[in-house]
């Protein structure tokens, strides 16, 4: 009778995931096991080694300092209220990990730690108390999902809304008032009032009596390369990346010196070099 080659390669490829779990390489020798499990499935040997090495891969996850008992016992957690599940994987792993049947490394230890994981998930109390701590442990999504999608419908209704109003009353503006260059501060951080555009001073009488830069010197101004919209900001973000409330788009915060003269009878406007607005009337 000739002998099985597969039956020989299975055996070396046992005995490599043996001398693999000799070394705690547990990973490798779990590779092994299977290879040699579906060279021959006949073989006596892997299905036993694969248990040791997925119970003492389950016990390096801890939950509050001891071993995920459902992991040892390879229960998925969603399956944890099935105490007859429990059950039957507990007694088909006391099978193979019972120091009795299996030879191979470490084979107690694993069998110590399903005995231990079905001592506490048989008892009510115990078992309660785990799945508490396992409940805890596992809520890390502070914010429900339809709570997120809730705030973000409720913040990108209004922003429409004003969005539709502020389109008609640039359709009803007067041309000059149309013509002016839009500044806008950002609320968060925002020091003063923002300056009315194209508007004469108090003392001044005239066009060119208009404040061009805010009183408060912690602030500078800054321009959108994209939508030339004009923004205030403190001066700590000068040079950092902000984004436009206007066109939505990143860009540099650079400091402008003085903001654009209104001149009656020419619409102002930001000229741009580079990446780097300049304030220049047309």
């Amino acid at each position: 009778m000739e002998p099985n080659p597969s039956r020989a390669e299975a055996d070396r490829l046992l005995g490599i995931a043996e001398k693999l779990l000799q070394a705690k390489d547990f990973n490798g020798s779990r590779d092994f096991a299977v290879l040699a499990q579906e060279t021959d499935p006949l073989l006596d040997g892997p299905d036993q080694i694969l248990a040791v090495v997925d119970v003492l891969i389950a016990s390096q996850k801890r939950i509050n300092n001891h071993p995920d008992y459902y992991s040892l016992l390879q229960v998925d957690h969603r399956h944890r209220s099935d105490l007859d599940l429990v059950k039957k994987h507990y007694r088909r792993l006391a099978f193979l990990l019972h120091p009795d049947k299996n030879r191979f490394t470490f084979s107690d230890a694993a069998f110590r730690l399903v005995a231990e994981a079905w001592a506490v998930l048989s008892d009510s109390v115990k078992k309660l108390s785990f799945d508490n701590e396992l409940n805890f442990y596992s809520k890390v999504d502070l914010v429900p999902t339809s709570t997120v999608m809730k705030n973000n419908v409720n913040q990108t209704t209004p922003s429409s809304s004003s969005a539709a109003a502020a389109a008609a009353r640039r359709d009803h503006q007067d041309p000059m008032q149309q013509n002016k260059l839009p500044v806008r501060r950002s609320s968060p951080w925002a020091a003063a009032p923002a300056p009315e555009r194209g508007s004469s001073s108090g003392g001044g009488g005239g066009a060119g009596g208009s404040s061009n830069t805010s009183d408060n010197t912690n602030n500078f101004w800054t321009a959108c390369p994209y939508c030339y919209n004009l923004y205030e900001y403190p001066r700590v973000f000068v040079d950092c990346c902000l984004r436009c409330q206007n066109c939505d788009r990143a860009f540099h915060a650079a400091s402008i010196a003085e903001l654009p003269p209104i001149v009656r009878g020419r619409r102002p406007t930001i000229a741009v070099g580079g990446s780097f607005p300049w304030g220049l009337p047309l």
